[in-house]
């Protein structure tokens, strides 16, 4: 078993915490900027909010795949 100092430990702590907030900012970013672009490609078709919806949920992770090593680099730096 890996034993890790106190420091150790703050260290991993800060900076998941800091990843997190990063990661929640971006997911949110993604999913608000992926919606609109979704509703405004739909505007002229007659369909309900949950064919842009449920097509945004599965385009949001692909983004954050894609801009994960900014949201790791950003995250070092606080």
């Amino acid at each position: 078993m890996i034993y890790l100092k106190t420091y150790q430990k703050y260290i991993i702590n800060n900076f998941l915490a800091t990843f997190g907030k990063i990661f929640f900012i971006f997911l949110s970013l993604a999913f608000v900027l992926t919606i609109f672009e979704e509703i405004s490609f739909f505007k002229d078709i007659e369909i309900s909010f949950f064919v842009p919806f449920f097509l945004t949920l599965l385009n949001v992770p692909s983004v954050l795949y894609e801009i994960f090593p900014f949201i790791f680099l950003i995250s070092t730096q606080f």
